[in-house]
This record gives C-alpha cells, structure tokens and sequence, in this order.
C-alpha cells in the first residue's frame, strides 16, 4: 500500500504538477485536525470524569488522539503545521484557525521532537521572507515553550536513556560492518538478552546498525538524489523538500517509518510529490 500512494501520486503529479500535491495536503491536514479535536474532546471528558475510550490519562497525560503513540501525533501537526505555513494558498479561508489547531496538537502531544521540529520549520520560512516580522511571534512562543519543556525529564529521556540504547547498539554493530544487525536484530538481542521489548528510537542509529555499510549507501543515495533533484526556480518543489527535510529530522529520536501508517503514507506521499513534480517541470521545460 505505501509504495502504491508512491507511485499514485509519482504517476499524477508527473501529469497534473500542484493539483494532487494541493488536494493530498488539503486531504492530509483536513485529517490531521480531525485527529487533533477528537483527542482535545476525549482529555476534555476525561477532566471532567468520563472514562477515555482512548487511553489512561492517569498513567500518561501526553494526548495521541488514535495514534497510540503521542510522538507521531505531534511529530504529524507539527509537519502539518509547516505544510500549512509554507503553501500560504492553501486552504486560505481557514488557513489561521486550522493553523492554531495543528500547533494545538504539537502542544497537547507533549513531544519536544515535534516542538523542535516546528521551531526548525519556522526558522526556515523566517530565512526565506524579505520581511520576517509576521512569523517571528510564532517562532518565539515555539522557542520559549520548548526551554520551558528541557527539564530533567526530557534530558533524561533523550540524552541518557536513548544515549545508551544507541551506545549498546553501536557495540552489538562491531563485526557486523557490511550488512549489521539485520532489520529487527537490535530488539530481537535486547528482547532475548534482557527480556525486553525496546526499539532504537532512531532511524538514523537504525540505518547504521541494522542495515550495516550497505543500508547506509542505499539510503544515503536516495537522499542525494531527492535533494540534488534541479527545482527549475518552481516554488512547491523546494517547499516540499523543507517539508520532507523536517520529516526526516524529526527521525532523529523517533522511527515512524517503518510502523506508524498515517506516518508511512505521508512519507510516500512526499517522496512521490517531489520526484513527480521534478519529472513534471522537467517534462514542461523540454516542450517549451
């Protein structure tokens, strides 16, 4: 199913330029909202006494709406958010209050990669305006909630705790430098070893360790590629490459990728929009 949204919206995109690129992220952030009112509702009844038909808020406050995980649920507004805020003709009639409600959901998920994430977004269309004044407010509410966000916890969290899953996991990699682990050799070992269930909470440690010397050069060429693609001075193919951009950064401490299907489908989606559009451009500037 992932790679059949790639090759839709490859096949469309080539023929159609910005149409489908509009309509999916009109489709996608339309979803997104939905997402992020349903888990405001449910933590809403939840404070006033209702049992969640979603989660345990006793246990875990962060709200992931259907997600079942609050770090894509973030990690998505987030880059909706900047999908929203890039392509400043879409969806325009709403466009503040669908705004205010994505970033809505990049607080009440509680992930600091998804702040950061918005931060980092926002910084980029701040450098690419003549005159930044309009976005600068954004940029400093995300900053100061993120500084509120840095406590023990968080630090712990991710420089201590994944620290030392990414630590162990480079030491199992010894002597498996070409090839690694295998896709799913780090929690098979840690599962047998410790009995426990843990993920490496990192693409990038997961590209390195698993996937060895190989993976790392697959991967790394793709990523060349998409990122050396020409633009032809064309506006949404380099907005689409900022959003895919954050995408990828937001993998640092997360791994969607591979098991969180909104996550997967947006991904595709990006992936098919950008090399669609290319061939597109290139298609258009041969005729002419």
């Amino acid at each position: 199913m992932q790679f059949g949204i790639f090759y839709y919206v490859y096949l469309k995109v080539t023929k159609h330029g910005d149409e489908l690129i509009f309509s999916w992220l009109k489709m996608l952030i339309i979803y997104q909202v939905v997402f992020v009112v349903i888990g405001l509702i449910d933590f809403t009844l939840y404070q006033n006494g209702i049992v969640s038909f979603i989660k345990d808020y006793a246990k875990d406050w962060k709200i992931d709406s259907l997600y079942g995980n609050p770090n894509p649920f973030g990690i998505m507004s987030s880059v909706l958010f900047l999908s929203l805020l890039y392509f400043k003709n879409l969806l325009y009639q709403f466009r503040k209050l669908l705004l205010a409600i994505l970033i809505m959901g990049v607080f009440l998920s509680g992930s600091d990669m998804a702040l950061v994430i918005a931060i980092a977004g926002s910084l980029l269309k701040i450098i690419s305006l003549k005159s930044a004044y309009k976005f600068l407010g954004i940029f400093i509410i995300l900053g100061a909630a993120l500084l509120v966000n840095l406590d023990a916890d968080f630090l712990d969290g991710v420089f201590n705790r994944r620290l030392r899953l990414w630590t162990y996991a480079l030491y199992l990699y010894q002597g498996n430098y070409l090839f690694g682990l295998g896709t799913g050799g780090f929690e098979d070992i840690v599962y047998s070893q410790f009995g426990l269930g843990y993920g490496l909470h990192s693409m990038f440690f997961w590209l390195i360790t698993e996937c060895g010397a190989l993976g790392v050069l697959i991967y790394g060429y793709f990523l060349y590629v998409i990122f050396s693609l020409e633009t032809f001075g064309d506006t949404s193919i380099t907005l689409l490459k900022k959003i895919f951009l954050m995408t990828l950064l937001s993998q640092f401490t997360e791994f969607f990728i591979d098991h969180v299907e909104f996550f997967q489908l947006f991904y595709h989606f990006l992936i098919g929009a950008i090399l669609g559009k290319y061939y597109y451009l290139k298609k258009d500037r041969m005729i002419n």
